[in-house]
């Protein structure tokens, strides 16, 4: 867990302050996704829990005790980035349409 908060979550926040200090919009919703990813993952670890899927894993996140405020960091990103699955299934990725 000490080498996901600093190795993982602090080199990301890092990563983000950088990023938008410099101007660099274009990877922000990467490093935040990413961290999204590890929060969810911490409070997984921290809980002794196996997600489901990738995909669940932020929802399943969210109902284990000490998760974080994921929601105001996930609706930060652009729709549907942080759930594929969601896209897929209706079709609406322009390779889906051929």
């Amino acid at each position: 867990m000490r080498e996901l908060i600093i190795g993982t979550i602090y080199e990301l926040v890092g990563k983000l302050r950088n990023a938008n200090a410099a101007g660099n919009r274009v990877v922000l919703p990467y490093y935040t996704l990413e961290l999204a990813r590890a929060g969810a993952c911490l409070v997984g670890l921290a809980n002794h829990h196996l997600f489901t899927t990738t995909s669940c894993m932020w929802d399943e996140s969210l109902t284990l005790p000490g998760a974080p405020p994921l929601g105001p960091l996930l609706n930060a990103l652009p729709e549907g980035i942080h759930r594929p699955h969601d896209r897929l299934g209706a079709g609406r990725l322009p390779l889906a349409a051929g």
